[in-house]
């Protein structure tokens, strides 16, 4: 009967210590959740799919498709992927200096902050809903303004860094490289020209040599 007992106990406490590791595995660790303190929007960019930028008087879309980000309106292109990573970044690490719940006034006080209609809005779409972030109208400290999540009544005073970003012009979205080919990766160039022919430059132990040169 005693080892009856003992063997219950020891299975309750497997269990109980399973339990545990799986709840603390969960959590998020304490440099985790310093970091998440005062951050506005929460979001997995990993799980990101498109991102929606509007302003007053444009609107551009980015899809990522098989791990690479394209422009997909108003223009179709291959997007600059640090300007995306960048953009990423902001977002994630966009923190309140200051936190105003509007729930008594409501819109009155909304429309005073410039995010009852807002017309310059950032939009994370995919995993569980979307994210969307509201740009409002410049606070009183100079270099910060008002924001809200859509589906918040609560207003944040942040830096402005984010909505510089997201104010570009549709060509700075776009990646300007002729090719993502790395220098790294490259040990034969060949040049040609009409005026002197064709010349092949190649690399050996890390230095360029010039290996020929036809004349035309």
């Amino acid at each position: 009967m005693k080892l009856k007992n003992t063997l219950i106990l020891a299975v309750v406490a497997v269990a109980i210590y399973a339990f545990i590791h799986f709840f603390e595995s969960k959590q998020p660790s304490s440099k985790e959740a310093a970091e998440q303190v005062g951050r506005v929007v929460h979001f997995d960019r990993d799980k990101i799919t498109a991102i929606t930028i509007k302003n007053s008087d444009t609107k551009i879309q980015l899809q990522r498709k098989d791990g690479v980000w394209y422009l997909d309106a108003p223009l179709k292109d291959r997007a600059d992927s640090m300007v995306v990573n960048q953009l990423f970044t902001s977002a994630e690490n966009l923190k309140a200096d200051d936190t105003i719940p509007t729930d008594k006034q409501g819109k009155d006080m909304l429309k005073e902050f410039g995010l009852a209609n807002s017309e310059t809005r950032l939009t994370f779409t995919g995993g569980e809903k979307p994210v969307e972030l509201l740009f409002g109208k410049d606070a009183a400290v100079e270099g910060k303004l008002y924001v809200r999540s859509e589906d918040s009544k609560t207003a944040y005073v942040v830096s402005n860094d984010l909505k510089n970003q997201i104010t570009k012009k549709v060509d700075d979205f776009r990646d300007h490289k002729l090719t993502d080919l790395l220098t790294t990766q490259v040990n034969k160039i060949v040049l040609k020209n009409a005026t002197s022919g064709e010349i092949e430059l190649t690399k050996k132990d890390q230095h360029w040599g010039l290996a020929a040169t036809i004349r035309r």
